[in-house]
Formats: C-alpha cells, structure tokens, sequence
C-alpha cells in the first residue's frame, strides 16, 4: 500500500508541477498578444489581404520578442538572474 501511496502523490505532484509550466507558457502568450493589441493596432488590422495581415502580426510579434528580449538582458546585467 505504502508505494500505491508513493506512486499516486508523484503523479499529483507531476500534474501540479506541468499545471504551473503551462500557465506561465500561457501567460507569455498573452502578454504578447495583449500587446499587439493595445500598441501595434492587432485588434483592428488597418490592412487588406492575408499577406499583408501577416507581415503585419509577424514583425508585431517580433518586436514583442525583441522588447522581451532587452528586459531580459537589462536584468542579467543588472545581476537579478
């Protein structure tokens, strides 16, 4: 009974730990949609055609990318990684 025990609370602890994963993958996801949103105008594209629609999400997306990435390095400089 004891590694019945052992086994179910590794698999809880497994789930808990890939919940937690998951919801940060979430939550950087929509932060940079909530940003394409409020500053790059995603809500209501100003362009016509899939194409451009898509150059304009992409190079959206890669300047959240690209301000993520200074944050991130801003931080390693400082020494709070």
């Amino acid at each position: 009974m004891r590694g019945l025990e052992r086994q179910r609370h590794r698999r809880a602890h497994f789930a808990c730990a890939r919940l937690w994963q998951q919801r940060g993958e979430t939550q950087t996801h929509q932060e940079h949609f909530g940003w394409g949103k409020t500053v790059s105008r995603l809500r209501q594209t100003v362009y016509r055609g899939i194409v451009s629609v898509n150059q304009h999400f992409k190079l959206t997306m890669l300047a959240s990318n690209l301000k993520r990435m200074a944050r991130i390095l801003t931080a390693l400089l400082q020494g709070c990684w």
